[in-house]
């Protein structure tokens, strides 16, 4: 088992889960005048 590879993976997996819900949440607050 590589850990670094393995390590990388879920550090992406992670990222494309993050941008969106950090987009979403920017956008829902945006709405609400902020």
């Amino acid at each position: 088992m590589n850990a670094t590879a393995d390590w990388a993976g879920m550090l992406r997996e992670a990222t494309t889960w993050i941008l969106p819900v950090i987009f979403a949440v920017t956008l829902h607050e945006a709405a609400h005048g902020f």
